[in-house]
Formats: structure tokens, sequence, C-alpha cells
């Protein structure tokens, strides 16, 4: 008996083993890096989402003391009968029109100092940041598997903030946010002044200060955009040094059910692609940066899956059964 042949043939018999062995675990790990993954957007969305929620509460609130201000001002104005209808005066309302233009800028003035206020970005900003950083840390740990010989794929976790990307998303906040404290408060005035210039009807005047208000669209993508891109940006920049090339879409979970099926993002789901691919697909021609950025467009909530070179094969097989899958969802 060649004792030694055996031995070999064990030898290779156990190298085999450890080699389907690892072969599954990367298989499993595949599919449990992307469930990883979109848990981790899943729950930065929720957190935007709710940091919104609250924001929209005390602007609300802070309506609410507007309108009632307006309306007592409205009421004290000097008025006049024409035709049975009780009508604001032309003339003589010089004070009450100066006082009710203060009220706006205070009130503005008021809200701006907390919208704009580092204690506010901060809440926006620095939980992304964290999250960022579970995010790229889970998916590292996923990646550093032992491979069949024990050695190690990937070497020890590494987290990077490139500083000056993400101030630029906080100075972007904030530039967003000047422009809504700025063009709302300014319609209110003209509209002041309009009902005032042309002597309308006091309860007409006072009926349209409920009308008074923020847009609610153009606020939501001012207050929460910025931060969504800034957890993007670190995503992409910490999965660009560790080598990654190519990117799926996914959404989080809240999410998919929701999207229009006539929509960019449907259309483009759980599709891989480069930074440079992706980057020709933004409908933004502004938005030079669609995976570290502000996305496809502004206000969209999808989010970019790092995928292994090495497996696309079996990558691209997934991503057609999730597109199979996501078809009847959004007819």
């Amino acid at each position: 008996m060649d004792w030694n042949r055996i031995t070999q043939r064990l030898s290779v018999l156990k190298g085999l083993l450890r080699l389907i062995t690892f072969q599954k675990k990367l298989r499993k790990t595949r599919k449990q890096r992307e469930v990883v993954f979109v848990n981790h957007v899943s729950i930065t969305e929720k957190f935007l989402q709710e940091r919104y929620k609250k924001l929209d509460e005390y602007i609300t609130g802070m309506e609410k003391k507007l309108h009632e201000g307006l309306i007592i001002l409205y009421s004290r104005a000097k008025v006049e009968m024409i035709n049975g209808v009780v009508v604001l005066k032309k003339q003589g309302n010089g004070d009450i029109k100066a006082k009710m233009n203060h009220f706006v800028d205070a009130w503005t003035h008021k809200l701006s100092s907390n919208l704009l206020s580092d204690k506010t970005i901060d809440s926006l900003f620095i939980p992304i940041r964290k999250e960022a950083k579970h995010t790229v840390l889970d998916n590292q740990a996923l990646l550093n598997l032992s491979d069949s010989l024990g050695r190690k794929i990937f070497g020890k976790a590494e987290f990077f903030v490139n500083e000056g990307e993400f101030n630029s998303f906080r100075r972007g906040y904030r530039s967003n946010m000047k422009a809504v404290l700025y063009n709302e408060p300014r319609r209110m005035r003209e509209r002041i002044d309009e009902n005032f210039g042309t002597g309308v009807a006091r309860n007409l005047a006072i009926k349209q200060v409920g009308t008074l208000k923020f847009n609610r669209n153009v606020y939501k993508l001012s207050s929460i955009t910025h931060p969504r891109a800034a957890y993007k940006n670190i995503l992409l920049n910490n999965h660009n040094k560790q080598g990654f090339v190519f990117y799926k879409m996914v959404v989080p979970k809240q999410v998919g059910s929701k999207l229009s099926p006539f929509g960019k993002t449907a259309a483009l789901l759980y599709s891989i692609k480069t930074v440079a691919d992706w980057n020709k697909n933004a409908t933004d021609d502004t938005n030079a940066n669609t995976i570290g950025g502000l996305g496809l467009h502004h206000g969209s909530q999808e989010y970019y899956y790092p995928v292994m070179s090495d497996e696309m094969e079996e990558e691209e097989a997934i991503a057609k059964e999730q597109r199979r899958k996501l078809k009847p969802q959004t007819k």
C-alpha cells in the first residue's frame, strides 16, 4: 500500500473540501451582504423621513403663529364700505402694513435661526455620518472572510470621510434652506402689499392668511436631499478605495412598493453599472455624481450596492431574478 500516494490524495480531497466550503460561504455571504446593505439604507431613509416629519411639525406650529398674528393685524386695519362689502382702505393703512411686514420679518428670523442653526444641521448630518460608518464596516466584515488557505481576503477594516466633500453637502443644505426662507416670506409680503394696494375685502384677506404656507415639496427636498447625498458620498469614497468598480441600484425596503412603474428608478432598479455609466443616467445635467451625490434626480431615494467584479456573472443572475420579481409589483 502506497501511503504517500494515499496521503497526497487525502490532502487534495481536503483542499477541495475547503474550497467547496469556502465557495458556499462566499455564495451565502454575497446574499447576506446585499441584505445587510439594504437594511442599512432602509435605516438611513427612515431616519431622514422621521427627521423631516419633526421639522415639518415645527414649521406647522410656526405657520399657525404667523396666521394668528396676521389675522389680528388685519382686524385692526382701517376699512370702508364699498358696494356693501367691507374692504381694506387704500389710504391710511401704512402703519398697520408696516407692522405686518415687520411681523413677517421677525417670524422669518426666528424660523431661520432654528432651521439654519448648527444644532439643526448637526441633527441631520451627524447621525447620517455614523450610519454610513456602520454600513461600510459591516460590508467589510462580511467580505473579510478567510479563504481556503486561511488567508484574509481583505485587511483590517477601515473607514474615512472626505471632510471637504462632507462639508460641501452641509453648505448645500444651508444654501437651499436660505432660498426657501427667502422666497416664501417674500411672497407673503407681496400679498400683504397687494391686499392694501388694491383694497380687497377684509374677510378675503383674512381667509387668504390660511394659505400662507411653505411649499412642502420644495421644503422637503431642501431639508433631506443633501444629508442623503452626504451618506451616499461617504459610501462611494470608501467603496472606491476598496477597489469596487460596479454598483447595483437598490432602494430601501419601505420605498420599493411605492415606486412609480413608469419612473426612471423603477426602470433601472437592480441594474449593475460602473460609476461613469451611472452618471450618464442622471436626469439633471448639473448633477455630475449620481452615486456619490444627489442621485438620479433631486429627491430620488435610490442607493448603490458595491458588487465584486469577479462575481459579476452570479450577481447579474441575481439581479435578473430580482427584476423579474419586480415586474408584477410595478404594473
